[in-house]
């Protein structure tokens, strides 16, 4: 390995667990949103569904990064995930998700 290769996969770590962060926070903030979720109108709310498919996909984001860790080979399992990712659409319209990506993106060259 060479020394480019190492500091771009001590980058992409540090972009790994800067996204763990993330996305532990976003689910923590939407878990909490939905619980205080005033209940729904007829017919007319959008936006607690909304909640529910974000908190729902964080939480699947959150469970392939721990397979991953857990993969025959952690660091391809890792660069994969984030890749992924990447080619994902975002889950939340929020600026930091978006400053996350492009760190990512950069990590990975």
């Amino acid at each position: 390995m060479t020394a480019t290769e190492s500091a771009a996969n001590i980058r992409a770590r540090l972009e790994w667990a800067e996204l763990r962060r993330y996305l532990q926070s976003c689910g923590a903030a939407l878990t909490d949103e939905v619980r205080r979720y005033p209940g729904p109108i007829a017919r007319c709310d959008e936006q607690l569904p909304k909640l529910l498919q974000q908190r729902s996909e964080i939480a699947g984001l959150l469970s392939a990064m721990d397979a991953a860790g857990h993969a025959a080979d952690p660091e391809g399992a890792r660069l994969a995930f984030l890749r992924a990712f990447l080619a994902r659409s975002a889950i939340t319209d929020d600026s930091d998700e978006a400053a996350l990506r492009s760190r990512i993106a950069a990590a990975l060259g």
